[in-house]
């Protein structure tokens, strides 16, 4: 997001945009499902006050976010002018390896979201259901993002994205390592985990350092 707004140009944000736009709706959907689990309800009265108070930040946040960035995404496609020419073409083996892991993403979050009791297989640590919903809208929401990074054709216009993808991986590989004690190292799935974040940070890395400098634009 910050990057986001340090960019003038719109096609250089715009996978990004609809990468929080998906993520904050879906995050939206699993907060209103658990409702029951946040700090809103009259027997929660007792909690401390900061436990509410955030109980009451989440919940505004996933409702007034993707309402604005609905907003923000019709306004600026609406908005006069053009995109700059595409002048840095994504590699097919990336493209191939950023559709690969698109698929696996989209598959891994819709089964979390749609059956969050059933992670015990495909989740190498203990998910409560709200938990499972809202990394599986972490999941969905990156799947997307790399679906249209592999379709838009132009590194240029994802250095934003790519940025965000790199550090998406390094920081799951940064807390499975410390929090290695609650792996289930003896299931496929933790080493499943381990690869498929070490793909994400590799092939974010590989975008973003063949990524040309952005060039002059006008917004």
């Amino acid at each position: 997001m910050l990057l986001s707004l340090r960019d003038p140009v719109w096609a250089r944000s715009r996978v990004a945009v609809l990468t929080i736009l998906v993520f904050t709706l879906l995050t939206l959907v699993a907060t209103l499902v658990h409702l029951d689990r946040l700090h809103l309800q009259p027997e929660f009265a007792d909690a401390p006050l900061l436990a509410r108070g955030a109980a009451w930040f989440w919940t505004g946040v996933y409702v007034l976010i993707p309402v604005a960035m609905a907003v923000v995404l019709v306004l600026q496609e609406r908005a006069p002018g053009t995109d700059p020419p595409r002048r840095a073409p994504v590699p097919v083996p990336l493209r191939a390896a950023l559709g690969a892991e698109s698929v696996v993403l989209l598959a891994v979050g819709a089964l979390l979201s749609v059956a969050p009791a059933d992670t015990t297989a495909l989740w190498p640590w203990p998910l409560t259901p709200f938990t499972a919903r809202v990394v599986g809208a972490w999941l969905i929401a990156f799947g997307v993002a790399t679906a249209l990074a592999a379709l838009a054709g132009d590194l240029e216009r994802l250095r934003t994205a790519a940025v965000a993808y790199t550090v998406f991986g390094v920081l799951v590989l940064a807390v499975v390592a410390v929090h290695a004690g609650d792996v289930g190292w003896d299931r496929p799935s933790a080493w499943a985990l381990v690869a498929v974040a070490a793909a994400i940070a590799g092939t974010g890395a590989a975008g973003w350092r063949l990524a040309p400098a952005p060039g002059r634009h006008r917004p």
